[in-house]
């Protein structure tokens, strides 16, 4: 999570993918990348921010809180 957020931060966004893609096949039964799988266009989506890197981070940030709680 640390380090997916460290390639967000470096604008290294398909290394952040690969990395929360990896999280979520740990976490989530059955995950399927078509379905739960991070891109770009899903985090502005789910976000509504259109800056790539914010969007990148807020989502990040949502699944650091889901997971913690």
């Amino acid at each position: 999570m640390n380090r997916a957020e460290a390639y967000i931060q470096m604008g290294n966004y398909a290394k952040a993918i690969e990395d929360l893609n990896d999280i979520g096949r740990s976490r989530i039964v059955n995950f399927n990348l078509n379905i739960h799988g991070v891109t770009v266009d899903k985090a502005k989506s789910f976000t509504g921010l259109t800056d790539t890197k914010e969007a990148m981070i807020a989502s990040l940030l949502d699944t650091k809180k889901k997971m913690f709680v």
